[in-house]
């Protein structure tokens, strides 16, 4: 393991989750226990022999666990949460545009509407957002939010389009007139998506 060598509590940090690729690994976790193949999937791009060498330091590092089926966050793993979720919000500031070139998974996009959208107390709805690979539902119950890949047969609308342009008007960095020349579509009832952006845009 490379180590900075200083006596810093974020140079120790960087030591155990700075690697490139560690971090996105953490990223796969957060989400739930996941097979090697799944987290394969989960990264494009990464080597299977550098996944491996990944997921082997982590263990020795105490963040992540191992039972010979998945992997999944040690406790000391899952403190590492509070440090993803601002990840996300700072991230947002750097998104703009998805790439032609850049990689995208649906789950992706729920670890980041799990951060940024609202439960409003008295709210309930489901909306289900098809943008990716997999469908995505959320639902609001009297301020609980939930983000979760599936289906739903009865949804209170639904929203679609490129992942850039749904991220962006969901979390109020797009209007709705923005996000439909971005080909943001939204069927159903509309006040229910309001309901959960983190601004009106």
């Amino acid at each position: 393991m490379r180590s900075y060598g200083q006596f810093c509590a974020v140079a120790r940090a960087l030591d155990v989750i700075g690697d490139r690729w560690t971090p996105l690994i953490v990223r796969e976790l957060l989400l739930g226990p996941r097979r090697f193949t799944e987290l394969q999937r989960g990264l494009p791009g990464i080597a299977t022999n550098l996944l491996a060498t990944r997921l082997t330091t982590a263990q020795e590092q105490g963040i992540v666990e191992h039972d010979g089926a998945v992997y999944r966050l040690s406790p000391d793993g899952e403190a590492l949460r509070p440090l993803m979720r601002e990840a996300v919000r700072w991230g947002m500031r750097h998104m703009g545009e998805i790439g032609e070139d850049d990689a995208f998974r649906s789950r992706w996009l729920v670890l980041a509407l799990r951060v940024l959208l609202t439960a409003p107390d008295g709210t309930r709805a489901t909306v289900l957002i098809e943008s990716g690979d997999e469908p995505i539902v959320v639902t609001v119950r009297d301020g609980r939010l939930d983000v979760d890949l599936g289906d739903t047969d009865s949804p209170d609308a639904v929203v679609g389009g490129p992942p850039d342009a749904v991220l962006n008007y969901l979390t109020g960095a797009m209007s709705l007139t923005a996000a439909r020349r971005h080909g943001v579509r939204i069927t159903g009832d509309r006040k229910a998506v309001a309901a959960l952006r983190t601004e009106e845009g």
